[in-house]
């Protein structure tokens, strides 16, 4: 792998996540699909959609590139530790978001950002103070980029079981209102 290419991969990895957990904040997303719950009592939508930008950009930081007709991957431990460092910056910029929306006056930045409500910030502290809220969004994106990045070095024949169970909790999860009512209509039990 040609010197500095990885780690300009990398920084840029952790930036376009870090755009994209923002952009889903600030159409609304975020918030509103906090009701929707896949796993119930433990998962909405909602926090899916703050995890999958960190996860899916580490995941990407060490898929295998071709140069010079070679391919070229990461060794794991330095690709797991590239996912750590995606989330670690996607966490940080969107912290940093968040903490520039509590140093502004109240309702400053709801009057250009509509969807920036006191809602969305509970959803992105987890409901805790500002300062515990914001090291728990910073910790658990370091987690799930290093969870990402960690999927992309595994074998394809664990790699693809663990993609189809992820998939299937997740379109399930979004579509239980439709699973629940073909299973009561079938005579099944629902719950």
């Amino acid at each position: 792998m040609r010197r500095g290419t990885f780690p300009r991969r990398t920084v840029f990895a952790g930036l376009l996540a870090a755009v994209a957990v923002v952009y889903l904040c600030l159409v609304g997303m975020v918030e509103t699909f906090t009701t929707v719950r896949l796993v119930e009592g433990w998962v909405t939508l909602g926090r899916v959609l703050i995890v999958l930008p960190p996860a899916l950009a580490g995941l990407l930081v060490v898929r295998p590139r071709t140069a010079a007709g070679r391919t070229e991957a990461p060794p794991p431990r330095v690709g797991i530790a590239a996912g750590a460092v995606v989330g670690l910056i996607c966490g940080t910029v969107t912290a940093i978001g968040v903490a520039l929306v509590d140093v502004f006056p109240d309702g400053a930045v709801r009057a250009i950002f509509g969807s920036v409500t006191p809602g969305l910030i509970n959803v992105l502290t987890f409901g805790r103070s500002l300062a515990v809220g914001l090291v728990m969004l910073v910790a658990m994106t370091i987690v799930v980029g290093a969870l990402g990045a960690a999927l992309g070095v595994v074998p394809s024949t664990a790699r693809r079981p663990i993609t189809v169970a992820l998939m299937v909790v997740l379109l399930m999860g979004m579509l239980q209102n439709v699973v629940r009512t073909v299973l009561v209509q079938l005579g099944l039990p629902a719950s």
